[in-house]
């Protein structure tokens, strides 16, 4: 809301000033679920700042909303990877009367094998996840660029026919 309202006339400003900011306001608008979609799949981006960046660009409401989905792979992973740490903590604590010997080695070793494996899976998916967000950000930019380069270069040709029309 902050970004949203409050701080559109500085935004607007900026965007004036710097096309390579417009150029990502436009696209908002058109891709804005998209975008933050694969922005919201990686765990490096500060969240706060895609927050401001949502308030300040021309990202629908409905867009952005939709895009939280894109929380839920590093959210299950963290939710994983804790809830593992703390049975693993609460297993060291209280141990296992029932179990003795040879039977509570092998679940331990069960369990701490899942455990890994678990993680190891997890951070993968969420590294996978993120390079071909990055990918596909890098795919969008590049379709932005081409389409501003072509508006250029048929605004280029529009002025150069109007003068040789001026010149007849």
């Amino acid at each position: 809301i902050f970004g949203r309202y409050l701080m559109q006339d500085c935004v607007g400003r900026w965007l004036d000033r710097y096309p390579l900011l417009r150029a990502v306001d436009v696209t908002m608008k058109g891709k804005g679920f998209r975008i933050f979609f694969l922005l919201r799949l990686s765990p490096i981006i500060p969240f706060n700042a895609l927050n401001y960046m949502a308030g300040a660009t021309a990202i629908t409401f409905k867009d952005y909303t939709l895009s939280l989905i894109g929380l839920l792979p590093g959210t299950i992973l963290y939710v994983f990877v804790g809830a593992s740490a703390g049975s693993s903590m609460e297993h060291d604590m209280h141990g296992d009367e029932v179990d003795s010997g040879k039977s509570s080695g092998h679940l331990m070793t069960v369990r701490i094998t899942s455990i890994v494996i678990g993680v190891v899976t997890g951070v993968l998916g969420v590294v996978a996840v993120s390079c071909y967000a990055k990918k596909e950000l890098n795919k969008i930019i590049a379709e932005d660029e081409e389409r501003d380069q072509e508006h250029e270069s048929d605004t280029i040709a529009a002025v150069e026919d109007d003068e040789a029309a001026e010149q007849v």
